[in-house]
């Protein structure tokens, strides 16, 4: 801070006392609420101070304006919107006769024809809007702020700060794999990786015209009606092995292309084509393979809560209970985690009776990753086998915002919302906000 700002605040901070000290009585019975007046006199005190500053770079502009001979034919009162609420601000139209020109150097300096709004507003309304409902933020936003902000505008900026933020994030990863590519043989990187990813199913909905209810009473426009469908929205995770801080991506698209996204930021996180990347996942169709199409040098760990849960459940299929259920799938996983993988296939081959497809279907599984389950070993070597990391993201990175109740998403909106969340768990929010600002 630069040491005339200081000199000014504790000028401004003597006034402040004395004036308090002087109108508010019984004050040593209420000091533990007088942060709340100081917070109110602040806010009073940056509304002046800010619509002082905008005052003199309207006037400032205007004048450059009129330079080359624009002539003031009008001027209306606009609003700015800042975090201390909003002001009022002369724009005056300017034109020139000769050249046909106009201009309205207000709003041109303010941004009022795109925004109307200080970046620093826009970025605290998207940190209220991605982490509850727009009606919630907006309720907060006046409980910490001092004024209202209706739900609209709300959704309005987090929405935009969503679209510009996948467009961001892509660009970052891109960068970080262009820049693998040009150094592959001569970076280091880091011994071993840790990737993990799973899914959730997020609620959205389309709406379609519905001829057959007629039109809207009040506007006579055709009723629609919304078809809803639960759609997979993926997560990744990954970390150096020694390091507890993870890099996330994600979004409602295939294996491939979160896996894709998955690797780009392993790049950017200390991978190189000699890193050994331990994968853990569960069985989902398709999805060992395709990260194991990922990355250079991969293994692959089945997750082995899902197998313990296929396990039981083919035991109940068989119509074991209690303790012969348990007992019968702790015998199955010890022989499993010792190894001895072509043993327990051979003894579920041989299985007839009921709940014989299901033990059909558990063999199948169990072979498909007989080479992802040597749990003693994987242990022995401090590996983990289990994906709960990324299953604990899932709660509080899309599951949070995107599954609250009675959210309904439209699709196209589901990856732009699930972009700006991812920003703020990777830890670049500010980054994020930095000049040049986004351009939404």
């Amino acid at each position: 801070m630069r040491e005339s700002y200081v000199d000014a605040i504790a000028d401004a901070s003597d006034i402040l006392v004395q004036t308090i000290l002087a109108d508010e009585e019984g004050l040593c019975g209420r000091i533990r609420l007088s942060d709340s007046l100081i917070r109110d006199l602040l806010r009073e005190v940056g509304r002046l101070v800010f619509a002082a500053l905008v005052l003199h770079v309207v006037e400032q502009v205007t004048a450059d304006a009129k330079d080359p001979g624009m002539t003031p034919y009008r001027s209306r009162v606009i609003r700015y919107y800042s975090l201390f609420g909003p002001i009022q601000v002369a724009s005056p139209y300017l034109y020139n006769r000769q050249t046909r020109q106009s201009a309205r150097p207000a709003q041109d300096v303010l941004g009022i024809r795109d925004r109307g709004r200080t970046i620093t507003l826009d970025r605290v309304l998207s940190d209220f809007g991605i982490e509850e409902s727009y009606g919630q933020a907006a309720k907060r936003f006046e409980e910490h702020y001092g004024w209202s902000v209706d739900r609209g505008l709300v959704r309005r900026v987090t929405q935009a700060a969503a679209v510009e933020a996948q467009e961001w994030e892509e660009a970052r990863l891109t960068a970080e794999e262009t820049a693998f590519s040009e150094s592959l043989d001569t970076r280091p990187g880091v011994d071993q990786m840790l990737a993990e990813m799973d899914g959730c199913e997020i609620r959205t909905g389309t709406l379609s015209p519905a001829p057959e209810v007629g039109n809207t009473d009040t506007r006579n426009l055709p009723r629609r009606q919304r078809e809803e469908r639960w759609r997979d929205v993926r997560i990744g995770m990954i970390r150096p092995l020694d390091q507890g801080e993870a890099t996330y991506v994600g979004g409602m698209d295939s294996y491939e292309k979160v896996g894709r996204r998955l690797f780009r930021a392993g790049v950017s996180v200390g991978l190189s084509s000699r890193t050994e990347t331990i994968c853990i996942a569960d069985g989902a169709n398709g999805l060992m393979e395709e990260l194991m199409a990922q990355f250079p040098n991969v293994m692959f760990i089945l997750d082995r809560p899902h197998l313990v849960k296929h396990v039981y459940e083919t035991a109940e299929a068989m119509g074991l209970v209690d303790e012969t259920r348990t007992h019968w799938a702790k015998h199955l996983m010890e022989r499993i985690d010792r190894g001895e993988v072509d043993h327990v296939i051979r003894e579920m081959r041989e299985y007839r009776g009921l709940g014989h497809d299901r033990a059909r279907q558990l063999t199948g599984y169990i072979r498909r990753f007989r080479d992802c389950v040597d749990y003693d070993a994987y242990q022995a070597r401090g590996l983990p086998i289990g994906s709960g990391e990324v299953e604990s993201a899932h709660r509080w990175i899309p599951q949070k915002r995107l599954k609250i109740a009675g959210a309904c998403w439209a699709p196209d909106s589901i990856n732009p919302m699930l972009a700006l969340r991812l920003i703020r768990a990777n830890d670049c929010w500010e980054e994020f906000w930095q000049w040049p600002a986004p351009s939404f």
